[in-house]
């Protein structure tokens, strides 16, 4: 699936193998998102999910007390769903996002390329 992060300082994006935490796959591909634990406690790797779908490994993780909106999530908590978890309806609408689709993130800090 794949991931467009767009931060203060530009859009970058990457692929997500399904089940792999988001932060994982931004780092494996040298993205360097913002992180310290990368355990769901400190709420650094915070980003809004702003299209697509993306799912929560720990829905309790404490890092979540710094959520101000409902499409908020933690990149080292958050997975890339599997793309057999799409429904399949015919009702499905042409501007709606499924799993395979990607997934839109912004975050409030800088992300850059590793070099």
């Amino acid at each position: 699936m794949k991931i467009i992060v767009t931060a203060r300082n530009g859009t970058r994006d990457f692929e997500c193998e399904p089940g792999e935490k988001i932060l994982h796959a931004g780092l494996r591909s040298g993205v360097e998102l913002p992180y310290e634990c990368a355990t769901g406690t400190c709420g650094t790797c915070k980003a809004r999910l702003t299209s697509g779908r993306a799912e929560s490994e720990w829905p309790e993780a404490p890092g979540r007390k710094y959520f101000k909106a409902e499409g908020d999530l933690l990149t080292c908590q958050s997975v890339a769903p599997s793309a057999s978890a799409a429904p399949s309806s015919p009702e499905r609408d042409a501007g709606d996002a499924w799993p395979g689709d990607g997934a839109s993130l912004a975050t409030a800090a800088r992300s850059r390329s590793a070099r």
